[in-house]
């Protein structure tokens, strides 16, 4: 081996003192010396990147813990960096929970069993956010379709009839229980912008005078005992 390694590692060889066989020389010599003091400052730079898990930035941990001579200690030595490095007020808060019985292997079952429930309340959020604004679309359709007006007022179904007031029909339900006539302020503002005026009048075949209260809110018209006699 000397032989192929050349004169100058040869008259290296020769100021070496006599520690055994070829193969011991060269780790003794050869082989790089390992600062642990600087690896181990490596060691304490690392922080867990965007995106990564704790089980991976608990693997570059490992590597990088090499060169640190912690010996048995190593494994405490990462599940302190995962401790103050990890990226989660949430893990930390349950990795310290544990006091004194928190392992490596502790430590990282707890970090993953924490970003599983967060995937899952992610999932959870995006689909409720997909589900509200699905109801408010709905919700908007709905309106939409309400505010487009016609000349004939009211949805048509066995228990109304239609009655022409001012020249614009209505579909109105009749309630032979009621007092008076109802319609609603959309409806009424609906046919002030029909220029329906209500004037006295006697009762002539089809037609009647017929007086109709007002009110707030939404709702079908409603023709009372007084007037649906007539």
């Amino acid at each position: 081996m000397l032989h192929l390694a050349g004169p100058d590692v040869q008259d290296l060889f020769l100021t070496l003192p006599n520690t055994g066989d070829v193969k011991d020389y060269r780790k003794a010599y050869f082989a790089p010396k390992v600062d642990s003091t600087y690896a181990r400052h490596c060691f304490r730079q690392l922080v867990q990147a965007p995106g990564e898990t704790i089980r991976q930035f608990a693997t570059r941990l490992r590597r990088a813990s090499k060169d640190c001579d912690y010996g048995e200690d190593t494994g405490n030595q990462i599940r302190d960096e995962i401790l103050c490095k990890c990226t989660s007020t949430y893990i930390k808060r349950k990795l310290l929970e544990e006091r004194q019985g928190l392992t490596l292997s502790r430590a990282l079952e707890i970090a993953e069993n924490c970003e599983k429930v967060d995937a899952q309340l992610a999932t959870m959020t995006i689909e409720e956010k997909r589900e509200n604004s699905a109801s408010v679309n709905r919700i908007k359709g709905t309106k939409r379709d309400h505010g487009k007006r016609s000349q004939s007022r009211g949805g048509t179904n066995e228990e109304k009839i239609e009655v022409t007031v001012g020249g614009c029909k209505l579909n109105m339900i009749i309630d032979s229980g009621a007092s008076t006539n109802i319609i609603d302020k959309e409806t009424g503002e609906w046919l002030k912008k029909n220029k329906v005026k209500c004037e006295s009048a006697r009762s002539r075949s089809n037609t009647a005078s017929a007086k109709f209260c007002v009110i707030s809110g939404e709702g079908d018209p409603l023709l009372g005992k007084g007037t649906e006699i007539v």
